[in-house]
């Protein structure tokens, strides 16, 4: 990825998120509020590979991110990259029905 592209701590809208795990299609990591979010193995470049993605990044280290949608459940998917004023990113999808108490509702199937 070049590194003109790439997001620096300070730049406008991004936060230190901290590497929690390496997936076959990305990153699990921690955001500074405590939460989980989804950094895609596709924002790097390329679409995946457990090792190839843990030798780019190790648990515990900081990245540079934003937010760059959200998807159905809630969680953030991140971005490494500086926005594109060309391409904006999607709108974030609004929360589903089932997620917005807090929990699922129950199913009637045995009713």
């Amino acid at each position: 990825m070049d590194p003109e592209k790439m997001l620096k701590p300070g730049d406008p809208g991004t936060v230190q998120a901290t590497i929690r795990k390496a997936m076959p299609v990305g990153y699990w990591v921690t955001m500074p509020s405590g939460r989980e979010a989804f950094l895609p193995a596709q924002d790097l470049g390329f679409l995946g590979g457990l090792e190839k993605l843990r030798k780019i990044f190790q648990p515990g280290q900081e990245v540079t991110v934003r937010v760059a949608t959200r998807g159905s459940s809630g969680r953030e998917v991140l971005s490494l990259k500086k926005p594109d004023p060309n391409k904006p990113d999607p709108p974030p999808k609004p929360l589903r029905k089932e997620f917005e108490g807090g929990r699922r509702p129950r199913s009637s199937r045995y009713s």
